[in-house]
């Protein structure tokens, strides 16, 4: 009986007693956790903004004749880039146009703007009966928003009037790969007379990797490739009254001068490049000297080149663009050597450059060019082609990497 009572007695103290558990003492408590608010879906671009995307930055005119231009590209634009802009062009502003240079006095005749319809207006510009490049701006309350390339040429590459083009396979299979211009883009010939004036002729314009509006070439063949003094001696270029407008090197001016893209860091890069598309903008070293990339945005590979094909700021004509590399070999894969002064895709002048590392300036104008391709690299830089003669003499262009910022040569293949 006793020791019945005493099992009992044991029982109910380790029940009550110091050895008890609970359960509740070692739960983990897990705090509750806001799920982060997801990123909002931006809202889809309106058809015609899509359409417009498309349209072309630069347009062959013939000579005497004219065009209309639609000016919605610039809204279409500013709303794709609005997460860098932070701001987009006002439909109820006052719009303008005018000419903001010309590489031959009195190449443009006209250019009026319909400001009726907002952002359905049109442009029309009216060439003379000359040759040569102009850049027409679109302006919303006196500020520049967009812009374009007036190719006034006699050369017609879709009927191969007054030239020709140049087929390409770049990898041996049998299989056109390219289509190419017989000329560079703003050449005024495809240099197979052989001449020096004919040759400076088919030079054309020089582009930054990524921008859509060109800046001229040199004014001569400066047969070197010294650095100093900073070559900063263009071709001359005109306003829409014949006046004549000076590079100025570092200096601000009316013409061609060079902008260093740390100097104002408040303002995007992207925003500079529009605004002003006479400024050579000189990236910084930091960021593989491109002029795109700042606090604001870090690199952009699709300027030139998008999955679904051209790219939004490509600056050839309509069904032509900057060529990109094809079967992972560079476009003129296959090229071997004289490709100056002739060769099997025609003349390559050398037209030089406007080099990164010496402010923007002009060099190396008959010694060497270089021509760009859409296509980067995972350093960041965009993918050329050099042309030039070794120490033998002997004419050998190779694939080659630049910065961004330099402003090569291009020509232009078929979409």
């Amino acid at each position: 009986m006793k020791k019945n009572l005493l099992l009992i007695l044991i029982g109910i103290a380790f029940i009550n007693g110091g050895c008890s558990y609970n359960n509740e003492d070692d739960q983990i408590v897990k705090p509750e956790i806001e799920e982060p608010e997801p990123d909002p879906i931006p809202e889809p671009l309106p058809a015609e903004y899509l359409v417009a995307l498309k349209q072309p930055n630069s347009f062959i005119l013939k000579p005497g004749e004219n065009i209309t231009i639609p000016v919605i590209k610039a809204f279409a634009v500013w709303k794709v880039y609005e997460e860098i802009t932070k701001r987009q062009p006002s439909r109820n502003a006052i719009f303008s146009t005018t000419v903001l240079w010309q590489d031959e006095p009195g190449l443009i005749s006209k250019v009026s703007l319909n400001e009726n319809k907002k952002e359905y207006s049109v442009i029309t510009v009216q060439a003379a009966n000359k040759k040569g490049n102009a850049v027409i701006t679109f302006k919303v309350d006196n500020e520049i928003c967009w812009s374009w390339h007036i190719w006034v040429t006699d050369y017609d590459p879709d009927n191969q009037i007054n030239g020709r083009t140049y087929t390409w396979d770049n990898n041996d299979d049998g299989i056109i790969d390219y289509v190419w211009m017989d000329r560079n883009l703003g050449a005024e010939t495809n240099g197979n007379k052989l001449t020096k004036t004919d040759s400076l002729a088919a030079c054309g314009l020089l582009y930054q990797w990524g921008r859509k509006d060109p800046l001229p070439g040199d004014r001569t063949f400066r047969y070197t490739t010294a650095n100093e003094p900073p070559n900063f001696d263009s071709r001359p270029i005109y306003d829409m009254n014949g006046n004549v407008l000076p590079e100025t090197g570092l200096e601000p001016g009316n013409g061609v001068y060079t902008l260093p893209t740390d100097a104002d860091k408040t303002t995007p890069n992207l925003i500079k490049s529009i605004n002003n598309p006479l400024v050579y903008l000189r990236g910084v070293d930091g960021a593989y000297s491109d002029w795109f990339a700042s606090e604001f945005s870090d690199p952009d590979d699709t300027l030139w080149n998008r999955e679904e094909g051209k790219g939004i700021f490509d600056p050839c004509p309509e069904g032509w663009r900057v060529p990109a590399y094809k079967n992972e070999l560079h476009p003129w894969n296959g090229l071997a050597e004289s490709a100056t002064p002739y060769s099997r895709l025609g003349v390559f002048p050398y037209a030089g450059f406007r080099y990164t590392y010496n402010n923007g300036a002009l060099k190396n104008s008959g010694f060497q060019t270089y021509l760009y391709t859409a296509t980067v690299n995972k350093k960041a830089n965009a993918l050329c082609l050099t042309i030039n003669e070794d120490y033998l003499g002997v004419i050998k262009p190779k694939s080659d990497v630049t910065t961004r910022s330099t402003a090569l040569s291009i020509r232009c293949v078929r979409e």
